[in-house]
């Protein structure tokens, strides 16, 4: 039993709770629901709209039904349904003394949240004036609710006198500032009905005051039967302005008003005040052009002045410019900016390009720092090559740099070059006072010019030359010696002179050879003595010339020393060459025998000297203790090495030949018979003993000079020149 009382009560339970869920499972408001009346006044016929929104989850099902409940005092009776919308179908209408239920046929259905609207016509309105609402629910086919009941917005029969807001309607919309614009503004009930009896005083608001300060105008207002007539005027351009109209606590206001700005008044740029920049800095200028009340205008074209079309200032030349803006024939304030240089980026000089003077000359220099837009700078500039001012002076000729220096920022160099100055002040020569070992020799003379400053240049090519040099000379500026002796040199060039000395100490090498000779007649075994004299290219004897006598034609019968003793031991005719350095002299002999006693003469033949320029040449071969000196020509000259290691001829003297001489005259004094016989036999024995015996063993110790044992033989000499017995040489 007790189980079955339990399992009765849980099932009154689940039907009461389903019973309650079946009845409120869509329960829930609508929105937007509104009825209104064609007609306000009492007890008349006239059409009522009801517009609503079913909830989000208010659909109502096909069969499904709306019911709409009035307040008492309508008469419903011979409602019929007008137009409608929201998907209504075909929809039937059914009238319950204060009720109107609206069914869906079978194939219509509402959707959750849809707008539905529709008309009840011939509703008799109340005949009591007032404010009234209707309430409005949804249920499905089977009766249950879905949404509502809910009562709809009041609505208003008849004439109500109780002031609920006010309608406020403006003459324009759309007006300019300081324009009037008429309000109409109309007291209302609840249903917007006017309130004939009306006849407050609202205050009126909302406008906006204007930037320079001028505060709206509101006219005065007058109700009658509900009504008044107002100007209102405002100075403001502002946005959004609408005016308010209310009393105590009831409002209404007129929507928005809007206010153009006037036309334009004035020009601002900002920013206003002085400026002062760096160059390469800029400044964005803004303009605003405002009408008389100070309302800042659009759509205006301004023209900058020392601004580009934004109002960006970016100039970089430094200075003042005034920035002002234009629009028509009005104009901003002008604004000054100063551009000050920016920081240091070159130097320049003047003059920049390479510059000539002469000394004692000045050269005035300037110099200007720049920043790199061009501006000039006012720094402290300091000269290298100059004075403090830039002055460049100098008296010593040379080449110059000279730039301007600030920190570590230079220009670029100018090169000064300085000449001597064009006065001459007097000539210098060199070398002065030289010597020179002999006549063969040149010597080349440097003139320079002085300027009064000490300046000197060269003037060697330039100046002419003279010497007291009888037989000297110059070929430009070297001179050729000419004559042993002091001589004075003098250069000369304009009206300046100099002159120095030069002294020749010695003949040149020899050039010219004259024979001189003692006697007119030679003898067959007879010695003659010849000499000569050289002379050097300008004529100057030598003073003791080296001579080397050859006998380049008879060696075999004839010899000659180095001292020029000459004698033959055959008649016939001879030559000999006198050699001294490149210089020769070849002269003829005739030897006569001495029987004739006629005169022998010495033909003096010059065969012309030998030049420098001839194949004919002496060497010298040295080696300790001997000296070989070959002429390639002839034959060979034996000279010692003395011991200051200088070179001579050998003197060779004969004094055994000198005896048989003496021998051979006594003879003759004797008798001519005995001188002839013996002269024949001491002819023979002398020829014997001078031709066959060597020179070292004829020679006695009494000789004038030793005997030279160390002789080197050249075999390259002519064959004549060279005795093939013994390698001996004769004489």
């Amino acid at each position: 039993m007790i189980k079955l009382l339990k399992l009765s009560i849980t099932f009154v339970i689940l039907g009461i709770i389903t019973l309650f869920a079946t009845n409120n499972a869509y329960a829930a408001n609508i929105s937007e629901f509104t009825l209104t009346p064609d007609s306000t006044t009492p007890a008349v016929s006239t059409n009522h709209t009801v517009t609503f929104r079913t909830s989000s989850v208010g659909a109502i099902p096909q069969g499904g039904m709306i019911k709409i409940t009035y307040p008492a005092g309508f008469n419903l009776n011979n409602v019929t349904l007008g137009g409608y919308s929201g998907n209504l179908g075909n929809p039937t209408i059914t009238k319950v003394v204060d009720t109107v239920f609206l069914t869906l046929d079978s194939t219509s259905n509402i959707g959750n949240s849809s707008l539905i609207s529709f008309q009840l016509l011939h509703v008799i309105n109340s005949s009591a004036n007032g404010n009234y609402s209707v309430n409005v629910e949804t249920r499905n086919s089977s009766g249950q609710n879905i949404d509502g009941p809910n009562q709809s917005a009041l609505f208003t029969i008849g004439q109500v006198q109780t002031l609920d807001h006010f309608n406020v309607v403006p003459s324009v919309t759309n007006t300019t500032v300081g324009n009037d614009v008429n309000l109409t503004i109309t007291a209302q009930n609840n249903s917007n009905n006017t309130i004939t009896s009306y006849n407050g005083t609202p205050a009126l608001s909302g406008l906006a005051t204007s930037p320079n300060a001028t505060t709206p105008y509101y006219g005065p207002i007058v109700f009658t039967n509900g009504i008044a007539n107002v100007t209102i005027r405002s100075y403001s351009s502002q946005a959004n302005q609408f005016v308010t109209v209310t009393d105590n606590g009831k409002t209404g206001n007129s929507g928005v008003i809007n206010f153009a700005f006037g036309t334009l008044g004035t020009i601002n740029i900002t920013p206003s005040s002085t400026q002062t920049i760096i160059a390469g800095q800029t400044i964005q200028f803004t303009v605003t052009g405002t009408d008389s009340y100070g309302n800042i205008r659009a759509g205006d074209t301004f023209i900058w002045t020392n601004a580009n079309n934004t109002g960006l200032f970016s100039n970089t030349l430094a200075g003042t410019y005034q920035i002002k803006a234009t629009s028509g024939s009005i104009s901003s304030s002008s604004v000054n900016v100063t551009i000050n240089p920016a920081a240091l980026d070159h130097i320049t000089i003047s003059p920049n390009s390479n510059q000539t003077i002469k000394a004692g000359d000045t050269l005035q220099f300037t110099a200007s720092a720049y920043d790199q837009f061009g501006n000039v700078r006012n720094d402290v500039i300091f000269w290298v090559g100059t004075n403090s001012n830039g002055l460049f002076t100098t008296n010593l000729v040379g080449t110059y740099d000279v730039n301007a220096t600030v920190g570590n920022i230079s220009s670029t160099n100018t090169i000064v070059t300085v000449k001597h100055a064009e006065t001459i002040n007097h000539l210098t020569i060199s070398p002065i006072n030289t010597h020179l070992s002999n006549t063969d020799q040149s010597q080349t003379y440097i003139v320079w010019a002085l300027d009064q400053y000490g300046n000197s240049w060269d003037i060697s090519n330039q100046a002419s030359f003279s010497t007291t040099d009888p037989k000297g000379a110059f070929s430009n500026n070297i001179y050729n010696a000419g004559k042993v002796g002091t001589w004075q040199v003098t250069a000369t060039y304009g009206n300046k002179s100099i002159t120095t000395s030069v002294t020749i100490d010695n003949p040149g090498v020899p050039s010219r050879i004259d024979i001189i000779s003692t006697t007119e007649i030679i003898y067959i075994n007879t010695i003659h003595q010849f000499s000569a004299n050289a002379y050097d290219a300008d004529n100057n004897l030598l003073s003791n010339p080296n001579l080397a006598w050859i006998v380049v034609e008879g060696l075999d019968n004839a010899t000659i020393d180095s001292t020029g003793r000459f004698m033959a031991n055959k008649v016939g005719n001879y030559k000999v060459k006198v050699i001294s350095g490149n210089a020769s002299q070849i002269f003829s002999i005739e030897v006569k025998d001495i029987s004739t006693k006629s005169t022998n003469s010495i033909t003096n033949k010059s065969e012309g000297s030998i030049p420098n320029s001839t194949t004919t040449s002496i060497s010298s071969t040295k080696s300790p203790g001997q000296t070989t000196i070959k002429e390639n020509k002839d034959t060979i000259v034996e000279v010692a090495d003395d011991s200051l290691g200088k070179i001579k001829a050998s003197e060779i003297v004969t004094e055994g030949l000198e005896a048989e001489e003496v021998k051979n005259t006594n003879r003759w004094l004797l008798t001519l018979s005995i001188i002839i016989g013996l002269a024949i036999l001491g002819l023979s024995y002398w020829g014997y003993t001078i031709w066959s015996v060597p020179i070292e063993e004829t020679l006695s110790e009494s000789s004038m000079v030793k005997p030279i044992n160390n002789i080197n033989i050249d075999k390259s000499l002519p064959k004549e020149s060279i005795d093939k017995q013994d390698d001996k040489t004769r004489w």
